[in-house]
Parts: C-alpha cells; structure tokens; sequence
C-alpha cells in the first residue's frame, strides 16, 4: 500500500514537471510602454529572443510583435502594432509567425519596421469544447484501494460537477467486508491558462458491510475530501489525471470488524478517461 502510494504521488510530481501549459496570459504591460508586454511561457511551443508572434480573437489578429528578452517567469514582446490596447490579466491565443505581418487597417503602429505579408498565420482552430467527461481508476489512501468510475459535467469555464463512485471487498474463510463509496464532486480550474491543473472536493458516503461466522452488520460513514489534480491530454479525447490529497472519514463504532478508513488520511485518486 505504502508503495503504491508514493508511487502515485510520483506521478503527480512528474506531471507537474513535464506537462504543458495551453495559451498564454498578459502579465504585466509597462506603464510609460504599452507596446512592451509580459506574457506567460507557452512550455508546448517555447519561444526564442527574435520570434515574431501574433495574437488573436478567435480567427481575427489584433497585435504582433517580437521576443525581445527571456524571463524566468514569462517572456517579454515588443508589440510593432495593435488595434487595441493590450490589458493585464487577459487571456491570448499566440501563434508563431515566419516574418513580422505588416499592420492591418486601424492598427495603432508602435514603430519599428515590419516586413509585408499577406495575412498573418492562425492558430490552430480548436475542436469544441469538451463538456463530459468519463473515466475509470483507482482510489486509494490508508489501509484501502479500490477501483474507480466517475462522471463529470462541464459548467462555464473553470468547473465540474460529477459523481465517482468506487467499491472494494474482502474475505476470508470466516469474514468479509465490502466497501461501497458515492460521493459528489466539484472541480475547479483556477488558472484558465494551465487548464490541467485543478482544485478537487468530494463530498459523500461509505456504505460498509461486513460479515463474520453468518452474523452481518453494517454502517454509514460521511466522507469528505480536498485534492490537488493534474490532468494530461493524450489525444482523440483521452486524457490521464492523478490527484492526492486528504480525506475525512467519521468514526463507526462496529461490533465485529475494525474500521480502519475513519479519521484524517492521505487519498490518491488516478484516473483515464475521455472527454467529448
């Protein structure tokens, strides 16, 4: 069990290091230079000092500029022009272009030259929004582990609503118990620019059940839970996710077995699913 923990703890570390960000944010516009701004690294596609970038809604370009300076915490671009001003805190799409676009009509032009080009190159268009997801896992923490199904809906942009539920059993040539878990659970995305990461609460119950020599007994224990999850996209929809964290269990007093999921425990929750 300990193992199995550590190692799924594992894999969150390694996501948190190895996976990328989707898009990138404004943080920071020089106050006396708004041509010079700060925006988040794109880990996926990494910029280089000199890069020609273009940022867009939806199809439509309304700034680009170059790479100018490479910062621990984000890169620094001299827009050439813009047709609005560029705001602290927002959200861009960015696509790399092989040459600087000249301006587009009622752009302002922040100087510096740029080399003509037809129309400046998009993004790729992104498919629709996910907004149900399906997976199957394992749930774990303590003295138990048990397989997973969950269900999530998509509500707005930053969260989830879902239901897991997970179910383990034992026995022996005298005894055994089986654990039956429903709980209720809410995502919450709270970097719209690092979709993957996500705050996770599970609220809900163990149905215990437990049977020694032909006597039967059973009991209802509320469980409550804080995770930190990770989610990788690998593709056509499939994704893998590994969250750890606490959880809660109330006390239950029974007569023939040991409880031992009661109390304050760690809980690691891996999953693989589909979104669509």
């Amino acid at each position: 069990m300990q193992f199995w923990f550590k190692s799924a703890l594992g894999l969150i570390f390694f996501g948190l290091l190895t996976s990328a960000a989707h898009g990138v944010s404004v943080r920071a516009v020089a106050p006396k230079n708004e041509a010079l701004i700060v925006i988040t690294p794109d880990f996926r596609s990494p910029l280089a000092i000199g890069d020609a970038v273009c940022f867009f809604e939806g199809n439509s370009p309304f700034a680009c500029g170059s790479v100018i300076k490479k910062m621990t915490g984000g890169d620094v671009v001299k827009l050439a022009w813009s047709k609005r001003r560029v705001s602290q805190g927002v959200v861009l799409r960015i696509a790399k272009q092989k040459r600087l676009p000249a301006s587009l009509p009622g752009a302002v032009i922040y100087g510096g030259g740029t080399t003509p080009q037809a129309q400046p190159q998009a993004p790729p268009q992104a498919g629709p929004p996910q907004k149900t997801f399906l997976a199957l896992g394992a749930i774990g923490g303590g003295e138990f582990i048990a397989p997973s199904a969950h269900g999530q809906f998509r509500v707005g942009n930053r969260a989830r609503l879902g239901l897991l539920a997970s179910y383990s059993a034992n026995s022996d040539l005298f005894s055994k118990a089986s654990l039956l878990g429903i709980m209720g659970t809410f995502q919450f995305l709270p970097f719209i620019a690092v979709p993957s990461f996500s705050l996770q609460a599970l609220v809900g119950a163990y149905l215990l059940s437990s049977t020694v020599d032909e006597v039967s007994e059973g009991a209802q224990l509320i469980t409550a839970s804080a995770l930190l999850e990770w989610r990788q996209p690998l593709g056509s929809g499939l994704f893998f996710s590994a969250a750890g964290g606490v959880q809660y269990t109330s006390a239950a007093q029974l007569q023939l077995a040991e409880v031992k999921v009661s109390g304050v425990k760690p809980l690691v929750l891996i999953q693989i699913g589909v979104g669509f």
